[in-house]
């Protein structure tokens, strides 16, 4: 054999000694390989198997690394790039609501100083007033007596007309802010609702009639009526129990966000008037969509709902609303209905809204509706031939709420058209910008209330605690946000901190929904944005019971 091979040489014995006798001779077989066995079954397989699987191993964890990195680095840019919209969205928010706020807050107490210059008592009378005169410069039960006073009152009217344009130009920038901010809970799904039983037959009146005078304006015929729904519930106590069903359109309630159901109405009210012609007709109608059970269903299956004062709510439901408002309008075709509920969709927008609008709104509310678990549904039947948009609002069965009115928790649906009697309160301003504090200052003590104003935060949390020490408390404290000594927030912290219970509210220009938490979560009661509304402020007085502090209701300074 070849010695090379000496290596690989396999031995056996062939005479085991057990086998055979012990003077038998051993027998022992020794193989060799030769060069043609090897050549013949040699193979470098395993080598290339094993070096192959090591191979994919190292390239698929290198891929996975790759990817991961990749991933990371996404990641890191989309939080880098959300946490720079939401500071552009925060500046800009923050930087155009400020001076909006002065703006409107003056034209507001202009307008009051006409409105009292005139004999009225509220811009709302003289707003009905005007529209009821169908004149811009005189109004004639207001006007009676010499000429000299005919013609200041119309002059007067002059420029309220002016300085309503200019109220109503200010809201539209307003209304881009709202809907940017909108936009943007909706696509990130931090729309939060803030549920209240809703009498919605009264909410949808009461923000319908905000819209009268501007369809007087444009001679549109503009109607309201809820019979259909009182047609629709006639088999109720007849056909259908009336355990489980309303009997009458007042009766009607849902459980929702008033607030947000109001903001739906609004902008297909608004979306109305704009489009319809001077002459035309909007027709606001309402109907009851009776439930329909599926086979699988043995009983109504119960919702539980949590409002927002925290109280907790099992109830059924009753069956869809329908609210549709029609107009006489520019009409739509098939193509433009399937897709005006996207957003940014705007249709012939230089014609027909004069470049105004973001073309979020009706995508806006639809995503509310959504979140209502409802819908918003449009209809047309062609370019010219006006349009339809439809409400569906789920009515829950509310046994103890009211057949008619609002309940204590539903300020917002009070008579838009009566006026706000409030006590006077005792009311500290914060705020670092001196024309915003100085105009709200002004603003409320038209209303009769007792205002002091402070230029920072840590002046103001001082002022609390010298209230405190006197015993002169304040019933409300409006905050702004940013300031440059002590933000509103931490001041609002501070003053808890103290004991004091006083009912603070903040009113800021940072609307984002971590910012609004934040400041409730640092003490304020509630979060108003800016421009301020008085009416607003009021709505949560009203909610909240804020009424003129006796002595020493406040708690006690810490020691």
């Amino acid at each position: 054999h070849q010695q090379k091979y000496d290596k690989n040489k396999l031995s056996t014995t062939l005479t085991p000694p057990e086998n055979w006798n012990q003077d038998s001779a051993t027998y022992q077989l020794h193989m060799y390989p030769t060069q043609e066995f090897f050549d013949v079954y040699s193979t470098r397989n395993p080598y290339i198997t094993s070096f192959g699987a090591v191979g994919a191993i190292l390239l698929t964890s290198a891929l996975f690394f790759l990817y991961d990195l990749i991933v990371r680095r996404d990641i890191k840019s989309k939080q880098e790039l959300l946490r720079a919209k939401r500071a552009f969205v925060r500046f800009v928010s923050h930087e155009v609501r400020t001076p909006l706020n002065s703006v409107i807050m003056g034209l507001t107490l202009m307008q009051e100083d006409i409105c009292t210059a005139m004999g009225f008592k509220s811009i709302d009378e003289l707003k009905r007033e005007n529209a009821d005169s169908g004149s811009e410069d005189h109004i004639p039960s207001k006007a009676d007596g010499d000429s000299k006073k005919g013609h200041t009152q119309g002059g007067n009217l002059q420029v309220f007309t002016l300085s309503e344009e200019i109220h109503d130009n200010v809201l539209r920038a307003v209304d881009v802010l709202n809907d940017l901010l909108n936009y943007d809970k909706i696509e990130t799904g931090n729309l939060k609702l803030e549920l209240v039983i809703i009498p919605i037959q009264d909410l949808i009146e009461n923000t319908a009639k905000e819209f009268k005078v501007a369809a007087s304006q444009k001679k549109i015929d503009f109607s309201i009526t809820f019979s259909g729904i009182d047609e629709d519930l006639k088999p109720v106590g007849k056909e259908l129990d009336e355990t489980m069903f309303p009997k009458t359109s007042l009766a009607c309630r849902t459980i929702g966000d008033d607030i947000r159901v109001a903001q739906v109405v609004r902008n297909l009210l608004s979306n109305a008037i704009k489009f319809t012609p001077e002459g035309g007709s909007i027709r606001l109608t309402g109907h009851w969509i009776q439930p329909v059970p599926t086979k699988h269903e043995t009983k109504t299956k119960e919702v539980q709902f949590t409002l927002k004062r925290g109280e907790e709510i099992v109830t059924t439901p009753s069956g869809t609303l329908k609210i549709s408002v029609a107009d006489s309008g520019a009409g739509m075709t098939q193509q433009q209905v399937k897709t005006v509920f996207a957003d940014g969709v705007q249709f012939n927008a230089n014609e027909l809204q004069k470049g105004n609008g973001t073309g979020l709104g009706l995508h806006i509310a639809k995503g509310i509706m959504e979140l209502h678990g409802g819908d918003l549904v449009a209809q047309s039947g062609g370019l010219g031939k006006g349009t339809v948009f439809s409400m569906l609002m789920p009515l829950y069965h509310l046994p103890n709420s009211e057949e008619g009115g609002l309940p204590e928790q539903h300020p917002i649906a009070a008579d838009l058209e009566q006026e706000v009697e409030s006590t006077p309160l005792r009311i500290l301003v914060v705020d670092d910008a001196a024309m915003n504090r100085k105009l709200l200052i002004r603003l409320l003590k038209n209303h009769g209330h007792v205002c002091v104003g402070a230029d920072d935060g840590d002046v103001a949390v001082e002022e609390i605690r010298q209230s405190l020490k006197d015993g002169n408390h304040y019933d409300t404290v409006l905050l702004d946000h940013e300031m440059p000594n002590l933000s509103g927030p931490d001041a609002a912290q501070q003053m808890r901190d103290m004991g004091c219970d006083v009912f603070i509210v903040g009113v800021t220009g940072n609307l984002l929904p971590d910012d609004v938490a934040y400041f409730k979560q640092c003490g304020a009661n509630a979060v108003l944005p800016k421009p301020f509304k008085l009416a607003a402020l009021e709505e949560l007085w009203a909610e909240y019971s804020v009424q003129q502090r006796v002595p020493d209701s406040c708690g006690p300074i810490p020691a």
